[in-house]
Order: structure tokens, then sequence, then C-alpha cells
């Protein structure tokens, strides 16, 4: 007889609450043991054992037992149906998804906000890597749901924004449009809207110093806390319109507001003032990244090994090269580029083919 590991026990003496699994096979064990039973357990029960399977990523295995459950005459509600549709959207079956949807409504069961929004987020998924029409069909989907009478809640409206706003800056007007009709409605924007928005902005090149600052105000006033990713994008947006000094500001507030930098900002940061050429500076962060508890990466040091050659300080960038080593990180093929130019320009060939031959080893 087959035994059931811990967590699938816990499962069955309390299926009120969804437990994690570590594996798969102790979902499938217990699955086969609740389809034995008589009477069969509940549409509820059984869902709790797919939202466990799901955060597994076993989607194709959901469809599957899906499948059985219908032929065992176990009936769907609207949150197994729901998750079904998920399912299908990760995927890449978006029709699929709207075959259930057929399905529910068949069954006299109503889509609600989820269903909707699942949706329109397989569409979008779908519309980054094919056709561009898929997003249409997502915003007629979105509008479709309002006219019967559900609304979209944040996340539905950010999964429409996100996508707006990644296919380019022709698209932003509208993705406005939608943040427009948000603030209509009543719904706040979270920390996810706005850092897809502002990084849509960043895009345009419509945020400068003023325009960062009411951002940041606008979010702190409606209680949403900056964090990492919303710095880390309007950074970036500044940096990109070569206002390093903004950058350096939304670089303070951040470390004021007690939001830790990850390597991500630092990254930013380096580039934005190795490209202005303000060196002393971009030395000054690479120290403080130095004595921070971040783990520093290749890039952090290609990018200031980038800017000092261009710069002509060779030699501290050599300094900073062989720091390498001690730091347990291997130069990439950027880095060693980097550093061969720029002992080239200094005059130092000899230096640059010894480097070159190191190149794989």
């Amino acid at each position: 007889m087959e035994t059931l590991s811990e967590n699938s026990m816990s499962f069955r003496r309390n299926s009120k609450t969804s437990h994690r699994f570590d594996n798969v096979y102790d979902a499938l064990t217990l699955f086969n043991e609740m389809i034995e039973q008589h009477p069969k357990r509940s549409i509820v029960e059984f869902t709790q054992l797919l939202v466990a399977l799901v955060r597994m990523r076993h989607y194709a295995t959901v469809v599957s037992l899906c499948s059985q459950m219908e032929l065992l005459g176990v009936s769907h509600n609207d949150y197994s149906f729901n998750i079904l549709i998920n399912c299908f959207c990760q995927l890449g079956g978006i029709d699929s998804g709207f075959s259930v949807l057929v399905k529910m409504l068949k069954l006299g069961v109503k889509p609600d906000v989820v269903t909707f929004s699942t949706l329109i987020k397989g569409l979008c998924n779908r519309s980054k890597i094919s056709q561009a029409c898929l997003l249409k069909e997502a915003h007629d989907l979105f509008f479709e749901m309002r006219k019967q009478g559900i609304k979209p809640n944040v996340i539905t409206y950010t999964t429409l924004i996100d996508a707006l706003c990644k296919k380019g800056v022709g698209m932003v007007s509208k993705a406005e449009d939608i943040v427009g009709t948000m603030t209509k409605q009543g719904i706040k924007l979270d920390v996810v809207t706005y850092s897809t928005f502002i990084d849509a902005l960043c895009k345009k090149g419509m945020v400068s110093k003023a325009e960062a600052e009411v951002i940041v105000d606008m979010m702190r006033k409606q209680g949403i806390e900056l964090d990492v990713v919303t710095y880390n994008t309007l950074m970036h947006g500044s940096c990109q319109l070569g206002r390093v000094s903004t950058a350096c500001e939304l670089w303070r507030k951040m470390l004021a507001s007690g939001q830790v930098p990850d390597l991500v900002t630092y990254s930013i940061l380096l580039d934005g003032l190795c490209k202005s050429d303000e060196l002393e500076v971009a030395l000054k962060v690479f120290q403080e990244m130095r004595n921070s508890e971040l783990q520093l990466d290749i890039i952090s040091y290609s990018i200031l090994i980038d800017g000092l050659c261009k710069a002509i300080h060779v030699e501290v960038a050599k300094k900073l090269f062989l720091q390498l080593s001690v730091s347990d990180l291997k130069p990439n093929f950027y880095t060693y580029c980097t550093m061969i130019n720029g002992l080239c320009r200094e005059g130092l060939p000899e230096e640059a083919y010894q480097l070159f031959k190191r190149i794989g080893r």
C-alpha cells in the first residue's frame, strides 16, 4: 500500500486550507485516493489540491486532472474553472482558455473579475510574442467585462497597462487613458501599476526632475511607499535623459526612506555617472557598494572599468580589474574587451596582447 508524505496527510486531515506539497508525486497520490472515495470529495477539496499543483507550476498536470474530474462527474465551480483557464493561458493555449469560458456560460456559471483578468493577461502575454491583434482583443475584452457589469480590479488594469506600454511608445497614450479611467472609477494605483507606468513615461522621455518629484509625492499622498523597483525605474529614466543629478537625488531619497538599494540600483547609478564623466562620484558610490552587504557582480565592475578606460584612467582600471580575482569574480567577454581597448588606447599593446591570451582560460 502506498504511503503519503506528511504534507499529504496534513492535506487530508484539514482539506479546508490549502497546503504546499514537496513534489508532484504526493499531490497525485492524494488525488488518486480522493477519486476512489465514495462519496467523492467536493469540488472545493479538489480545488485545494489543484491550487497546490499550480503553485508548483504543473499546469499541464492540472489540465489533465480536471479532465479526469469531469469524466468522474465532479462538477466545476467558478474557482476551479478560473484555475483551469489560468493553466491554459500559462501553457499558451489562450483559445482553450476561451473554450472554458464558453463552457462556464453554458453551465450557468457566471464569470467574474478573475476570469476576465486571467484571459486578458493570457492575450497580453501572447501578444508579446505573436500577433499585435491579440492586444486589441485584450483591450476589447477589458471593455466587454465592464459592459457586463464586472468591475476590473487593479490587477486587470495593471496587466493591460503593462502590455500597452511594452508594445512601444505609440501605445503609451492608450495606457495613459486607462490610468485616467482607473482614477475616475476610484481605483487606486498600486506600486506595481505606478512602476509600470513610470517605466513607459521614462522610455517616452517624459520624466523630468519636476515630474519625478510630482510622481513620488503623488504616490506618498496615496499612502503608497515607493519600492526599490520604482526608484530604479525613475533613476534609469533620469539617467537615460542625461539627468544624473536627478538620479542621485532619487538615490538619496531612497536611502532616507529606508529602502535598501540593490545591485540594479547601483549599476544604474554607476552607468549614469560614468557616462556623465562623474568618475569621482562613481568611485565613491562603488566604494559604498563594497562596504554594503551586497555581493558585487561582474556587471558593476565592468561598468566602472569601462568608464575609467574611456576617461583615460587606465591605471585605476587595471587595479580594479586585478581585484576581480580577489573578489572571486571572473571577467566576462565584455570586461576583457573593455580592458584590452583601454590598454591599446594607452599605448600598451603588449599588456593588451597578454590579456587577450587569457580570454577563455
